[in-house]
């Protein structure tokens, strides 16, 4: 019997598939070989198959066919990896993306990028326009993994600083003095199951447009992320600082679910600070319209954001929708909302669901509300007891019914 020796480990960025196969007892039958690869997201089915495949003919003893399908797994992720693309980026550079030297333009990045693609950006201010086209945004398709932080000396991830290396995404086109003509969105997703964004400030968004919350005129000025039509959007958003973006509605970053879509981003070790709601959702939006916004919210600092309702955090559901964010460790402070819910609010129409889930987190004593309680709710979330909050009222009821 031959011996295979496979093993699956989690490292910082995608699982590692490490196999080996070989003849113990004879060695000119065929040599002891290993193979290891970097499995993305979409390899997931391929490997698990082959796994599947790899045990059934060993229980049957078929070690030709066995051996065939480790090589054909080995073969299909090498091509796999060979796929994976790394553009470069830097302000105002002009080349083909192959390497620092030869650095393009971030919005021909994200234009030219196929899936698979990680694009490193290095330091610098960056707008979707050079004219005056408040339309414009960088848009960011699945399978897209969006790195900034970098000098533009680097050779590996690792090194990247994005404290010191600062990497602006900006809205602020136009009159540099005013925010009217700025971008009424920064970024753009919809539908992505595979994208990752670290290392960004995204600041300058202007959705000053009065229209119905989720429409993007008026929704999500810093990053508008939205499930659409039955499609899924689960970006994962780390290490990004959301600041002085404006709109009528999530101003900061705005997760909408609409016509039985399913939201799930993830964001985590963020900051949000000076962000302006209009209505409502100064620093973070959820809101779901017959569909489901699941989103999580982790680790984050939602400090000095403003709205009407719900400065810090609003959550929504409305038409059957499922509206159930989890918030987890995170300090929100410092926010003012000139009616209700300083740090939170939820809300729910009749036969929708809004429950909210706290873990963890550290509200503090300086949001403010000018009438009502500083965290409004219509069905209670669950505050665990490992979460601080500090507040001149405790939670009360409340239904838009």
């Amino acid at each position: 019997m031959p011996l295979f020796v496979l093993s699956y480990k989690r490292f910082d960025k995608y699982p590692v598939l490490t196999f080996g196969y070989g003849h113990p007892l004879y060695p000119k039958f065929v040599t002891f070989v290993w193979h290891t690869f970097e499995c993305r997201p979409s390899d997931k089915s391929l490997v698990a198959l082959a796994l599947v495949m790899i045990f059934f003919l060993t229980t049957a003893g078929n070690v030709k066919k066995v051996i065939v399908t480790l090589l054909v797994l080995a073969a299909t992720l090498q091509v796999n990896a060979q796929a994976t693309q790394v553009l470069f980026v830097k302000a105002g550079a002009q080349g083909n993306g192959t390497s620092w030297n030869s650095s393009m333009d971030l919005q021909t990045a994200l234009q030219t990028a196929k899936y698979g693609t990680t694009i490193w950006v290095a330091s610098g201010v960056y707008t979707p326009t050079r004219s005056y086209d408040r339309n414009a945004t960088f848009h960011i398709k699945d399978g897209i993994i969006l790195l900034g932080g970098f000098a533009g000396n680097e050779t590996s991830e690792a090194q990247r600083n994005p404290a010191i290396n600062v990497t602006t995404l900006s809205g602020n086109i136009g009159n540099l003095n005013i925010p009217e003509d700025n971008v009424y969105n920064v970024v753009y997703t919809q539908n992505v199951k595979d994208v990752r964004v670290d290392g960004f400030v995204i600041s300058g968004g202007y959705a000053n447009v009065t229209a119905d919350k989720g429409i993007r005129y008026s929704t999500g000025a810093g990053w508008f992320n939205e499930a659409v039509r039955g499609g899924f959007s689960a970006p994962i958003i780390s290490n990004c600082t959301f600041s002085k973006n404006t709109a009528f509605f999530g101003a900061g970053l705005a997760n909408i679910s609409l016509n039985d879509g399913t939201n799930q981003a993830k964001v985590f070790n963020c900051n949000f600070n000076e962000n302006a709601a209009v209505l409502e959702g100064g620093a973070i939006l959820s809101f779901s319209n017959q569909s489901v916004c699941n989103v999580e919210i982790s680790n984050c600092n939602i400090i000095q954001n403003f709205a009407s309702y719900g400065a810090g955090i609003y959550s929504e559901a409305i038409n059957s929708g499922t509206t159930c964010p989890r918030f987890l460790k995170n300090n929100i402070d410092f926010n003012k909302a000139s009616s209700e819910g300083g740090s939170f609010f939820a809300t729910r129409v009749a036969g929708s669901v809004c429950n909210p889930q706290f873990s963890g987190n550290n509200v503090g004593p300086n949001n403010s509300s000018f009438v009502g309680n500083d965290i409004m709710i219509q069905k209670t979330p669950m505050i665990d007891a490992n979460s601080t909050v500090a507040q001149p009222a405790p939670p009360v009821m409340r239904s838009r019914n």
